[in-house]
């Protein structure tokens, strides 16, 4: 196949997705490392990030995001961009924007 290049992106996680729906979503920092190996591993160079705390409950707190980035660096080293949601209702501006600046590489 020829063409002009792409982006693969993957959203790992979801917003609000759980495992009733799809047993497969990851909820710790080790699992989303390791979807972010088969990410990368299977050509994709994008990470899209809806955090969550190890119980599976969505989170907007910057240990989860922090926690959640470490590990899939830990795993893929700069291999794939990482992408925090910031598309969210109800979470402050300034909350959101937390995340993103302590989640920097």
């Amino acid at each position: 196949m020829s063409g002009p290049p792409a982006v693969i992106t993957c959203a790992i996680s979801g917003a609000i997705a759980n495992r009733e729906q799809c047993p497969a979503i990851p909820y710790t920092p080790r699992e989303y490392a390791a979807e972010a190996r088969r990410i990368v591993d299977e050509g994709g160079v994008q990470i899209h990030i809806h955090a969550r705390r190890p119980d599976g409950t969505p989170s907007h707190e910057v240990d989860d995001f922090v926690a959640i980035r470490d590990a899939i660096v830990a795993e893929i080293g700069e291999a794939a961009i990482i992408n925090f949601s910031t598309g969210t209702v109800g979470v402050a501006l300034a909350k959101r924007i937390a995340y993103l600046e302590a989640g920097r590489p």
